[in-house]
């Protein structure tokens, strides 16, 4: 990609790499792609979708506190814990997120739940042994086919729903976070997301720091649940 705005001999914006742009963006609610626009496209995308004319049980933008360590495994890395909360909170959701996604799509009627589940959630992180551990997970609570990935399983794809596991807990307080090396990651997680977007973090660890990185940036954007809400 970056050879190829490198030769191209347009260059429409001056504050963007060179090349052209499709600027209408109707994937997303407005609230959503808001950050992307501020962390990647200086602001020239047109969020034409609009706001949710109903609500979304779990808001646009969400965070949720999960508070369990990570543990560094083979070059990778993975949080047990809240790869747990992840699975409970789809497993309490789940007949809220098909009764949802059946409203916004009535093609989904017809469907069984668990194809609709699998077309409406994606779960996504930055690590793939935490994949692995969410899907061992979902697994033994019967629910099968969700996509669940690092963001390159979700390029190109598009849910209602989209999870993302932060990973980091307490113990990384110190440590520079795989999602902040650039803007791809958190750009390309967050515009998967058509209805709701996700985070599952620690409160602590999660965007804190510097404020113009992209998670610190995501971070002002989210509302946030504590534990007792969570439950």
């Amino acid at each position: 990609m970056r050879i190829a705005h490198r030769q191209s001999k347009y260059h429409q914006y001056e504050k963007l790499s060179r090349g052209l742009y499709l600027t209408e963006h109707r994937r997303c609610y407005n609230d959503i792609i808001k950050y992307c626009n501020k962390l990647v496209y200086k602001g020239v995308l047109d969020a034409l979708r609009g706001d949710p004319k109903t609500i979304v049980p779990w808001g646009t933008m969400s965070f949720y506190e999960v508070f369990s360590p990570s543990q560094s495994l083979g070059g990778s890395r993975a949080n047990s814990g809240e790869a747990k909360a992840i699975v409970q909170w789809l497993s309490d959701e789940r007949e809220a997120i098909l009764d949802y996604a059946r409203q916004q799509d009535k093609k989904l009627i017809q469907l069984s739940d668990a194809e609709v589940l699998k077309k409406s959630v994606g779960i996504v992180t930055p690590f793939s042994k935490q994949a692995k551990v969410i899907e061992k997970l979902l697994k033994q609570q019967g629910i099968r086919g969700l996509t669940v990935g690092t963001v390159h399983k979700l390029q190109g794809d598009e849910c209602l729903l989209v999870l993302f596991s932060s990973v980091y807990g307490e113990n990384n307080k110190a440590s520079g976070k795989f999602y902040d090396r650039g803007s791809n990651m958190l750009n390309v997680a967050v515009s998967r997301a058509k209805d709701s977007f996700v985070v599952f973090g620690h409160p602590d660890v999660f965007g804190v720091g510097a404020e113009g990185s992209p998670s610190g940036m995501l971070r002002r954007e989210l509302r946030t649940f504590n534990a007792k809400e969570l439950a």
